[in-house]
């Protein structure tokens, strides 16, 4: 388990650096707006500006110290590590609000019915950041019964669903910088001349509608030591396909929608060689996409979909170059993977969107994105007929298999 807690403490300081920025706004909307009107919030905080209007002590001692037997009594109630981060909150709230004390002197609305509104919304939008900045951590960390409680949350659900979209994208890259690690395979020889990737945008309903389907991997590699993220797609019903490569060492994968929800999922098949990978999710409620029953042809635009360098959520362009066959090298130990009929395609494909469809205009899947060229924008991806041979055989599949070892990265 030694793996795993590295993982988890990680978690811990993205946690504790959500919780810092949220004492910091909430501390400076009591020394900004409360104390300057006299006013009290509720619980211990209050009591503690009841003395301090009184008798001049600091609110944040007094709140440490008020706090100390309930912090007692959670240790012996709800265990050491839920203390732990309860412990780690109040004193840096307390010390937060005792070092902005000095915001007393630059108090910028006189009237007191506005500061009372100004500091009670600053005080919730504190609250409301350091709750999405949790949920979020906590969702790249697949332990199931938390990832479970998490997505059953509506109250949690609806907070991180409101939240801008610029404020969860800049949460997610910093998260992603501190929690997780993509690789994806690297061709050294190309098959066809490369050209520069197709810049303009192919938009169509069916698309916008297919990219409610298109889903983001999380998997803890426990053994080496880290969170592995990609992308997928729903393929059928309860089923999601995405690559090998992504679920190397994970034994229980996290898909994540478009929304933000995470369900549990369990590998049921697990082809290295075509590195190809189906995750079973019991109840799903998204839409399967339809997967084309021949391959594209040579000149075609396409649009493929997923979570580079582990998101947000991004659909780019892409010029199918030709069908061919080519040996990939691992970009982790150098060694050449099976030869295999891919798509060499004009793309800008990062780490990430491994096991992201390659679509058509209409929406239909015509590939899995799955490795990129070592130097340029050029991408690699599953054809259409080897994925369609691989539902036909192993869709149904219902029983876990192993995804063997993971690589340190």
């Amino acid at each position: 388990m030694l793996h795993l807690r590295s993982l988890t403490l990680k978690g811990r300081v993205f946690r504790y650096l959500g919780i810092l920025l949220g004492c910091l706004i909430s501390s400076s909307s009591i020394n900004l707006f409360v104390v300057p009107a006299h006013l009290l919030s509720g619980g211990i905080a209050g009591i503690a500006m009841i003395f301090y209007y009184l008798f001049s002590l600091p609110i944040g001692v007094q709140m440490f110290l008020y706090n100390l037997p309930l912090l007692a009594a959670a240790y012996k109630t709800l265990g050491r590590e839920y203390t732990l981060d309860i412990a780690f909150g109040t004193i840096l709230f307390s010390f937060c609000v005792d070092a902005t004390r000095f915001l007393n002197a630059y108090a910028p609305v006189p009237d007191t019915m506005l500061a009372a509104i100004f500091g009670g919304v600053l005080n919730v939008a504190a609250c409301a950041l350091v709750l999405v900045v949790i949920t979020l951590s906590m969702r790249t960390v697949p332990i199931p019964s938390v990832n479970t409680a998490l997505g059953e949350s509506k109250t949690l659900t609806w907070m991180v669903e409101a939240t801008p979209s610029a404020v969860k994208d800049r949460i997610d890259s910093v998260r992603n910088d501190v929690l997780t690690a993509g690789s994806i395979p690297e061709v050294k020889q190309l098959l066809y001349p490369e050209t520069n990737a197709p810049t303009q945008q192919v938009q169509s309903d069916a698309l916008e509608n297919a990219s409610s389907s298109v889903v983001q991997i999380l998997g803890a590699a426990e053994q080496c030591g880290y969170t592995s993220t990609g992308s997928g797609f729903v393929a059928g019903q309860d089923l999601v396909v995405t690559n090998s490569h992504v679920l190397s060492g994970v034994t229980s994968p996290t898909v994540q929608d478009s929304r933000g929800r995470t369900y549990p999922g369990t590998v049921v098949y697990n082809n290295p060689a075509q590195d190809l990978a189906f995750i079973r999710v019991p109840r799903l409620p998204i839409q399967p996409l339809q997967v084309a029953n021949t391959n594209s042809e040579s000149g075609e635009t396409v649009t493929f979909m997923g979570y580079p360098k582990g998101g947000p959520f991004a659909a780019k362009p892409a010029t199918v170059q030709g069908v061919g066959n080519i040996q990939t090298i691992d970009s982790e130990t150098g060694k050449a993977n099976p030869t295999r009929q891919v798509y060499q395609i004009a793309a800008d494909v990062q780490h990430g969107n491994s096991g992201g469809p390659m679509l058509t205009q209409d929406g239909t899947v015509v590939g899995v994105v799955f490795a990129k060229a070592t130097e340029g924008q050029t991408g690699y991806a599953i054809t259409a007929s080897t994925l369609k041979q691989a539902l036909a055989a192993n869709g149904n599949n219902t029983t876990p298999v192993s995804t063997g070892q993971c690589k340190a990265r």
